[in-house]
């Protein structure tokens, strides 16, 4: 399981639940759960996404896992809802 929080000082304000479902396996499928808080004061509404991140090379960095989650969340976020699965 890996686990990103992101803090603005330190207050976290999201957070990124994310489990290989392929038994580590060199190329591999990852379950990802992403919630962010809502910050009103800057019209950005909550969000809760669920997805995957299918055949991603486990031979890299994690950063690069990282930015595929980043990209999951930003790209189904739409405030309050659980993306599909």
């Amino acid at each position: 399981m890996l686990t990103v929080v992101v803090y603005v000082n330190e207050t976290p304000v999201a957070r990124a639940l994310v489990g290989n479902m392929s038994d580590l396996a060199d190329v591999s499928d990852y379950k990802v759960r992403v919630v962010e808080h809502g910050a009103p004061d800057l019209d950005i509404p909550a969000s809760d996404v669920t997805g995957w991140i299918k055949d991603h090379p486990r031979r890299t960095s994690v950063w690069h896992l990282v930015r595929k989650i980043a990209e999951m969340a930003t790209s189904e976020h739409s405030g309050s809802r659980v993306g599909t699965e």
